[in-house]
């Protein structure tokens, strides 16, 4: 996903750290809250724990996450030179 953005969005020359903190926490918090992510369709598979269940497990720790996730780059944001 990188690799598509970053060109993407070279013509602003966006802090590359910034930038690749911001994908990796998008897709850290992400995967587990998507329904169609092989992890959540593999853990289904192998335990057989209804998807109904997963998802509102998985959906908790994504919104416990996005506060610390959007501190944590507000912080850098602020304070990189």
């Amino acid at each position: 996903m990188l690799s598509v953005i970053g060109p993407w969005l070279a013509p602003l020359a966006p802090d590359p750290t910034l930038l690749a903190m911001t994908c990796l926490m998008a897709w850290g918090v992400g995967l587990p809250g998507c329904p169609m992510s092989g992890t959540v369709i593999a853990m289904n598979a192998r335990y057989g724990v209804p998807m109904r269940d997963l998802l509102g497990h998985n959906r908790v720790f994504a919104l416990s996450r996005l506060v610390p996730c959007a501190a944590v780059l507000n912080v850098y944001a602020a304070f990189a030179l």
